[in-house]
């Protein structure tokens, strides 16, 4: 396999030493073995995203000697690439119009799978049951069920998630009288009609999450009545990021993803929305975050947080490379002298 990587910063202001933590990695595993490593610019911010930012972002890597292949890409030219793919997505109903807003606009919200048995990223997890607050109805509909859980002092949780992850539910009252049969009702509630169920104490499904194999965490796994529908292009048009770094990591034919932990999440839906557009989805890496002692996102708060801070104090490139690449690294002789 021909390894592409790439790094996709957010030109939003100045380049946080995390960020470019994760550009080295990705750049020393492209180096390695013999890929590439590809620079594209998320600049779909417009409001936040400045010739000026792009500008240092060009010379932190410069500094580093961080040098790319191939031409840049830039992802606010990408953006009919992006709203054909949720046009497609739409017209195999794997997407949907949500509810217009007050200029009569909709979003587009990607669907949680409910053929999810033709996914090979999703598993059967077992029976499973919640818990309801008998009190408050629930709706389902193809868009989603919204219902509200228990707490553990017996009050109500509102709790929304997609219709795929209770797909077989059954609800039924205190007493163990079924209320409601999604299967009988599956046709119907697929043409659009919503159903409200009132006195409900508990559902009964079968579980199913979707896993993914992690290159540093190892397996990952979620469960679909946890996720929601997503929205991928706003009422406005504009194509949100997950939409849009699927296809330009499709487009850009990138096999492995090396990125920071905070998005795991993303991830789960990633995969899903790959599968959904006819592509295999790539190998995911998701290095840990650098922090402060209090275990929260390192920033400016906590001293020199972005590159040009150590550039201007006159640091020499190779040791702020060195240092950043071992950082969080253990050799393995812990309490070995």
């Amino acid at each position: 396999m021909s390894i592409r990587v790439r790094f996709a910063p957010s030109p939003t202001g100045q380049v946080h030493i995390g960020n470019i933590r994760t550009a080295i990695f990705n750049y020393l595993f492209a180096r390695h073995h013999g890929g590439e490593f590809l620079l594209r610019i998320e600049d779909t911010d417009l409001e936040r995203s400045t010739p000026e930012a792009i500008e240092k972002l060009y010379e932190c890597m410069a500094y580093l000697g961080l040098d790319y292949d191939g031409e840049v890409m830039y992802q606010s030219k990408q953006s009919a690439k992006h709203i054909a793919a949720a046009e497609k997505l739409i017209a195999e109903n794997k997407a949907y119009y949500g509810a217009p807003d007050e200029q009569g606009r909709s979003a587009v919200f990607f669907r949680i799978p409910v053929d999810f048995e033709t996914y090979p990223m999703v598993r059967c997890a077992g029976a499973a049951e919640v818990a309801l607050h008998s009190e408050t109805p629930l709706t389902i509909s193809s868009s989603g069920i919204s219902y509200s859980a228990l707490s553990s002092k017996g009050k109500p949780m509102p709790t929304a998630g997609c219709f795929a992850g209770f797909k077989d539910g059954k609800y039924f009252d205190a007493a163990g009288n079924l209320l409601f049969d999604t299967v009988e009702n599956f046709a119907r509630i697929m043409a659009g009609e919503k159903f409200t169920v009132e006195n409900a104490a508990v559902v009964k499904f079968t579980r199913y999450e979707v896993t993914y194999t992690d290159l540093i965490k190892g397996e990952m796994s979620k469960p679909l009545d946890g996720m929601k529908d997503q929205i991928i292009v706003r009422s406005d048009s504009s194509p949100v990021f997950h939409l849009a770094n699927v296809i330009d990591d499709i487009n850009q034919q990138v096999t492995h993803i090396v990125r920071g932990d905070d998005h795991v999440e993303n991830t789960y839906r990633h995969v899903l929305l790959f599968h959904a557009l006819g592509c295999q989805p790539p190998f995911y890496a998701h290095l840990p975050m650098i922090v402060n002692a209090a275990g929260k996102p390192y920033s400016k708060r906590d001293g020199d947080a972005f590159v040009g801070d150590f550039k201007t104090k006159g640091f020499v490139a190779e040791a702020l490379f060195n240092y950043l690449s071992l950082l969080g690294w253990n050799p393995g002789t812990t309490g070995k002298r």
